[in-house]
């Protein structure tokens, strides 16, 4: 008889990294009492937490001469055949068995303590219980898993590109655990950035990238125009106005078709919280979430409006770390930017600036002269980066083509004139 952690076990092999993603979490290591599915259940999360594939195949190389697990017994525990849709049920099942033995356990040791010390291991107990959180660390394997992702990064392959040369150059792309925040002020390219982002990530070569895409202020209808725009290079502003040809027509309606069987995901629901994006984007096995805007967010107390959208930064960088994903949020810059002397964003135009520094890892501005000085070249918008927890600053000319919302590279000598 196979024992309730082997068909867990069982239903994390089958359903792969998608349903690792949306249960994973609600255990770890230490919710198994059998060694063997321990074992595998930390191969499993470390090999998920690199967004690598896994199945029978992969895992059994994964254990090649491990003296605890043999290619028989993998395949015995994988042939269980425990579905998707069963397992939060054995999963609570599993933890509510593993809680009342655990309370057990404590109340053997109450006898000589103290009330208040035995109310702080209860807490404790019940906390672990609600997070499956552990504090079990273990710097060996820690070390291997940075050297490991040291590697990985050797080999010159970026995991979450921004697609655009320069940018990609400079920041090296997203990564895990980190917030990024692109600020600009209205009209100067930061939602066509995001949506280049975006779309780059759900086409690349050869996996795909899930985006969770939370618009909070122009609405689904709107931004999938401008995705459509900058897939067929139709303008824009002629696609909402319904000023198009019967053949762009064909175009966008063959961009569809493409573009509905890509990992795109957009919410459009007004004022969500931090906590309604993490769960929907923990549902889903989100790989990436892009927040459109900071200012739009909900929640975040009832205090000053600067309190607030630090409290919602420091929520977003959580949410980043406990998903182990990039998360990308625009924000808008303050009036004063327009109406001083040199129009160059600063940390200081950020509402908030202090608390959201402090909690993101990466600041970026966009800065698109042409806006304050017509002599500008128009097709040119600047990266700043304002801050790169683990890199240098500096920044990078684009090219940006407004009426399809597109940004690409700049060829050498097309920011001819370009004054820094």
């Amino acid at each position: 008889m196979h024992s309730i952690e082997e068909h867990i076990i069982s239903g994390f092999i089958n359903g792969g990294l998608k349903v690792f993603a949306s249960h994973g979490l609600s255990v770890n290591e230490s919710s198994f009492s059998d060694a063997r599915c321990a074992k595998i259940f930390t191969r499993i999360k470390a090999l998920a937490s690199k967004n690598r594939f896994f199945d029978l195949v992969v895992l059994n190389e994964e254990f090649k001469g491990d003296s605890l697990i043999d290619t028989a017994y993998l395949m015995e525990v994988g042939l269980l055949e425990t579905y998707s849709f069963e397992l939060p049920s054995m999963l609570q099942s599993h933890l509510d068995q593993l809680f009342k033995a655990n309370v057990r356990k404590c109340i053997t040791k109450f006898k000589d303590k103290a009330p208040e010390d035995i109310i702080i291991d209860l807490q404790s107990l019940i906390w672990g219980y609600h997070s499956g959180r552990t504090f079990d660390w273990n710097l060996g394997g820690k070390l291997r898993e940075t050297l490991e992702w040291v590697e990985e990064k050797m080999k010159g392959e970026i995991e979450f590109p921004y697609g655009l040369r320069d940018v990609d150059n400079l920041l090296g792309g997203l990564f895990r655990k980190e917030l990024t925040i692109i600020a600009a002020r209205p009209s100067s390219g930061k939602t066509s950035f995001a949506m280049g982002l975006a779309n780059n990530l759900i086409n690349m070569v050869p996996a795909e990238k899930k985006v969770l895409y939370v618009d909070l202020e122009s609405g689904e209808l709107s931004l999938l125009e401008r995705f459509m725009s900058l897939r067929t290079k139709i303008s824009g502003h002629r696609i909402h106005r319904g000023e198009i040809t019967k053949t762009e027509l064909a175009k966008l309606t063959c961009c569809a078709a493409r573009m509905e069987k890509k990992p795109l995901v957009i919410n459009d629901q007004s004022g969500m919280t931090i906590g309604e994006i993490n769960n929907q984007a923990l549902g889903m096995g989100a790989d990436c979430i892009i927040i459109d805007y900071l200012n739009l967010v909900g929640g975040g107390g009832d205090g000053e409006e600067v309190t607030r959208l630090g409290n919602i930064t420091q929520a977003a960088h959580h949410m980043a770390k406990s998903l182990n994903i990039p998360v990308v949020m625009l924000a808008q810059l303050n009036r004063g930017v327009d109406h001083r002397e040199d129009h160059r964003p600063r940390m200081s135009d950020l509402r908030g600036s202090g608390k959201i520094e402090e909690h993101a890892d990466n600041v970026l501005f966009l800065y698109w002269a042409h806006k304050y000085d017509s002599e500008e070249l128009e097709h040119v918008n600047t990266l700043i980066v304002g801050k790169q927890r683990n890199g240098p600053i500096g920044s990078a000319d684009l090219a940006w083509d407004a009426s399809h919302f597109a940004f690409g590279d700049l060829f050498q000598g097309e920011a001819d004139g370009h004054n820094d």
